[in-house]
């Protein structure tokens, strides 16, 4: 019997063991559902954010393809209005330059139509510069009157004296010869 009691208090605190040691169990399975418990809601939070986060790079990587594609385009046409622009510039400056040697050739055909002028006139009124060569000229005749209106006439020696002798002298003036002036009026 001592051995049965024995044994069966052995079983007893064996089963008492157990109890505790199945509690011990029991406490440590829930406490590790529990923690698996938020461990999975905390997983399921992470992948939400995840999700998000990636939908978000995706966003950010589109619009940083776009800005991209956008600043190449940019840089493109900067770069060909700078070309556009120095092609412009050469050109203002080539019809400056035209315009600059257009209008001196302007002068200088100005200057030399008037020097031509000049020296038409000169030729009108003067003879060449040799003193020998005195030619005569004539005043300019006066308009003809109308055929109605009477000419008004003239003594021999007033239309003398509308005559007269021009001389050119070495420095290029004109003289009036008095002597050949005064022969006229005498004959």
């Amino acid at each position: 019997m001592s051995c049965w009691l024995n044994r069966n208090r052995n079983l007893e605190i064996n089963s008492h063991c157990t109890q505790k040691s199945s509690k011990s169990s029991k406490k440590t399975l829930t406490r590790s559902n529990d923690v698996f418990a938020t461990f999975k809601q905390e997983m399921n939070k992470m992948s939400k954010t995840i999700k998000k986060l990636e939908k978000e790079n995706l966003t950010w990587k589109g619009k940083h393809e776009q800005v991209s594609k956008s600043m190449f385009t940019m840089a493109e046409e900067l770069r060909n209005t700078k070309g556009k622009n120095e092609r412009l510039e050469r050109l203002c400056r080539a019809i400056q330059d035209e315009n600059r040697s257009f209008r001196k050739q302007q002068r200088e055909e100005k200057e030399k139509e008037e020097k031509e002028k000049a020296v038409e006139e000169e030729e009108r009124t003067a003879v060449v510069n040799e003193p020998e060569n005195a030619v005569e000229v004539n005043e300019p005749k006066k308009e003809e009157k109308k055929e109605n209106e009477a000419e008004p006439t003239y003594d021999m020696e007033e239309k003398k004296t509308e005559e007269k002798v021009v001389e050119a002298l070495p420095n290029g003036e004109l003289a009036v010869n008095e002597e050949n002036v005064s022969e006229v009026i005498e004959e």
